[in-house]
């Protein structure tokens, strides 16, 4: 049986996005017959518990702020996460001695340096990241996002003998997304309901302005639409987010498990340029996008480039009216031509493939 050891963190800070996507890949190779087990730290909405709902074995590291693993002189968040996760695994070795097959790291603290400590511990080593300058030591390297029209080449990213999976093809999606994508009719462009979602943690505001740019809109007569608000157990505003959903006849949603059918339901969202972008463009929704990261700001404006969202920048320069007046720019035409760029870029099945490519270079 292949192993795959999956080292990830979810948090309030972090949001849930790497997490998430590690474990549709895990549930791809769980089919498949491979055994994933997860390495992650403990956190304020470390999502541990959804891990382990899902049958997967996980080993939890200390938080960060608790008394774990001693730092040593000289350690930075690289070597300690590091030693921390080389204990983890010889805690998990199988009887004989035999390294895991692969270990795969999603996480923008730990680069080059950290997964060269690794190389002793695992038979391969496998790197997420969409951040595309950051150099790596792997042996197969996915970044999921479309690149920026006219961006610079990225420069010895990874070795040359490096499997190097890019672009929304392998973007990791549960299967309930294509599984809707084969049933859903082609969208008009009709706008009778939003989805709002930015985050699964602490989306710093975004989610609550842009609901009150929603109620601004409808004040004004610009339109009149159901709307489903989705935040994590992480979001500070989640009980004035619930009581304006109240307020206006719209339903909020709390750690959903049915993100797929609220995206199917929608005819426009309104969210962050994260990993969630490829969820809905494989069902096909037209997006309003707010950046609130620098890794968010390369997935709004490729999907801005692309015709498939707009992309409205930064959240932090953003109020309610800036909503209010994208909302007023939309018409069913543009919806329905977003809508078939979105769809064209991504047919659900990267799980899929990317657990094909682990699994045959383990074989």
């Amino acid at each position: 049986m292949v192993s795959v050891v999956f080292r990830t963190d979810a948090s309030r800070q972090l949001g849930a996005g790497h997490l998430m996507r590690c474990l549709a890949l895990a549930d791809s190779l769980r089919a498949r017959g491979a055994e994933p087990h997860f390495i992650s730290r403990r956190a304020e909405g470390d999502l541990h518990g959804l891990v382990r709902e899902r049958g997967l074995r996980l080993t939890a590291l200390p938080a960060a702020d608790a008394t774990g693993p001693p730092t040593l002189p000289g350690d930075d968040l690289e070597a300690t996460d590091a030693r921390s996760t080389l204990a983890a695994l010889a805690t998990m070795a199988a009887p004989g001695g035999k390294r895991p097959d692969w270990l795969l790291v999603d996480h923008y603290a730990l680069g080059r340096r950290w997964e060269q400590a690794m190389r002793p511990a695992v038979a391969r080593l496998a790197v997420i990241d969409d951040l595309p300058q950051r150099p790596h030591d792997a042996d197969l390297l996915l970044d999921q996002n479309l690149p920026l029209q006219d961006a610079p080449a990225a420069v010895n990213r990874a070795p040359p003998a490096c499997q190097s999976l890019i672009g929304p093809r392998f973007a990791l999606l549960r299967p309930e997304f294509a599984a809707l994508r084969a049933h859903r009719p082609a969208r008009l462009g009709n706008l009778k309901r939003v989805l709002v979602f930015f985050s699964g943690g602490d989306d710093l505001g975004e989610t609550l302005k842009a609901l009150q740019g929603l109620v601004l809109a409808r004040t004004q007569g610009l339109l009149q639409v159901g709307v489903d608000a989705v935040m994590g157990e992480g979001n500070p505003d989640r009980e004035a987010i619930a009581a304006l959903c109240l307020a206006q006849g719209w339903t909020a949603h709390c750690q959903t498990p049915h993100m797929a059918a609220l995206v199917a339901a929608a005819d426009l969202a309104i969210g962050a340029g994260g990993s969630s972008s490829w969820e809905r463009c494989v069902l096909g929704l037209p997006a309003l996008l707010t950046v609130l990261a620098d890794n968010q700001q390369g997935v709004a404006l490729a999907l801005h480039q692309a015709g498939a969202a707009r992309c409205l920048g930064w959240g932090a320069n953003l109020q309610a009216a800036d909503y209010a007046a994208a909302l007023a720019a939309l018409h069913p035409a543009l919806l329905g031509d977003m809508a078939r760029r979105a769809a064209a870029l991504v047919d659900g099945l990267g799980s899929d493939r990317v657990a094909q490519a682990l699994l045959a270079a383990a074989a």
